[in-house]
């Protein structure tokens, strides 16, 4: 079962104008050739939907994936509970470099990331 590496970016913003590439997600994730979620893997991937997360002060976070009863995408760690979450519904989310996503961390509203890359694994 073929496991998609995508890389997000903190996006350019009003205080990032060239964005963050020290604040970023690794997400391994089941994606279609369209760039949606194969939501009929997403919830038998067996620990294989993952995300690792750096951000800036040496912060690092991993864990697991989970599509919430909301329809949205939570990044669960040990460390941290709810590390985040993908603030749109999963079926609505498409990983190809350039797309936008927002991600809310530590309860906060919703910050851009883009796509930087993605790869098969």
């Amino acid at each position: 079962m073929p496991i998609t590496h995508v890389e997000l970016e903190l996006a350019p913003g009003p205080k990032r104008p060239f964005g963050d590439g020290n604040h970023v997600y690794d997400l391994y994730l089941p994606i279609l050739a369209d760039g949606h979620i194969d939501q009929s893997r997403l919830g038998c991937c067996d620990g294989h939907c993952h995300f690792r997360c750096r951000r800036p002060g040496d912060c690092r976070l991993a864990g697991q994936i989970r599509l919430e009863s909301s329809g949205e995408l939570a990044l669960h760690s040990r460390e941290a509970g709810e590390a985040g979450r993908i603030a749109m519904a999963a079926e609505q989310c498409r990983f190809r470099a350039g797309d936008l996503l927002p991600i809310s961390e530590d309860g906060e509203a919703p910050g851009l990331f883009q796509v930087a890359w993605t790869r098969e694994e």
